[in-house]
């Protein structure tokens, strides 16, 4: 397994201007990543081919492959915009020299909507745009995924469903085993589920508590920093090894499943970026690594 990390996770010190999009490979490199994820937050290359021949040089120059490339839209809130919008992200990507690319195709943010039956409603457009995307993405010899993301586009049998129908070899799931949580399914056993589909690995940790436990002060909580399931799980960002899921319950099945694939570090936490980073890439590598 190789292990790498989402640009996503320095979001906080490319915001700050302490990185940018050139000096963050350096720094990934330097921290231990063998490879770059590229996320188009704080970063934006699509539109501007001079910092995508910049970004590409530069990597090839400290042998730091842009392995995945993540982003999203959403094809329910308008199909043709979203579909024109992922076609130049997936130009973008095999610019970069990107390997496989992962979009979101639902955006939903109103937890009340996300209900099994607008899940079925909307799922024949689903499957259309991720079919669509695939076959689009296939001059490039691109891999295309979905991920377990958010409360619309995630639970296991779910994404699951999406990835049978589209059928393609070139298709698959990126498999964040945090994300169940946010649908209220068991992270240990819906990565077991989900890794025969797997073409790229998402690896986080989250803070977890019940918020039937905290009274009145969930209000706070939610407010400030913790996401809340439809169950009443609240899920905030830790520095992996730090919070609540059971990452070694994970790493083991991960490793007996015999996983061989990329394995992407995504630290989400308020803590500072590049420490919150440093510390989840050697986390990742003890739990997957060593014996």
């Amino acid at each position: 397994m190789n292990i790498g990390l989402s640009s996503y996770s320095l979001y906080g010190a490319i915001e700050k201007g302490e990185l940018n999009a050139v000096t963050m490979l350096d720094w990934i490199k330097e921290n231990g990543g063998d490879y770059v994820e590229i996320v188009p937050a704080g970063i934006t290359l699509t539109g501007d081919d001079k910092l995508i021949e910049d970004v590409k040089n530069h990597a090839l120059k400290i042998n730091l492959p842009i392995e995945h490339y993540s982003t999203g839209a959403d094809v329910l809130a308008d199909y043709d915009k979203a579909i024109d919008f992922l076609q130049k992200e997936i130009d973008t990507a095999a610019k970069l020299g990107c390997k496989t690319f992962r979009h979101d195709l639902v955006m939903v943010f109103d937890i009340n909507y996300c209900t099994t039956q607008n899940f079925e409603k909307n799922l024949p457009q689903i499957i259309e745009a991720a079919k669509y995307l695939n076959n689009y993405a296939k001059q490039y010899n691109l891999t295309t995924s979905i991920e377990n993301h958010g409360y619309f586009m995630n639970g296991a049998d779910n994404c699951i469903r999406v990835v049978d129908a589209v059928g393609s070899n070139s298709f698959g799931l990126t498999l964040d085993v945090g994300n169940f949580v946010s649908v209220d399914e068991n992270h240990v056993a819906s990565t077991v589920k989900c890794l025969p589909y797997a073409k790229m690995v998402h690896f986080k940790d989250w803070y977890l508590r019940n918020a039937r436990h905290m009274g009145k002060f969930v209000n706070f909580l939610t407010k400030e920093c913790f996401s809340r399931s439809r169950g009443g799980v609240l899920a905030k960002g830790a520095m992996i090894g730090n919070g609540d899921l059971d990452l070694i319950s994970i790493s083991e099945s991960i490793k007996s499943f015999g996983y061989k694939g990329n394995v992407t570090v995504e630290f989400e936490g308020l803590e500072e970026s590049k420490l919150g980073s440093r510390i989840g890439l050697a986390a990742t590598k003890a739990l997957l690594l060593e014996e």
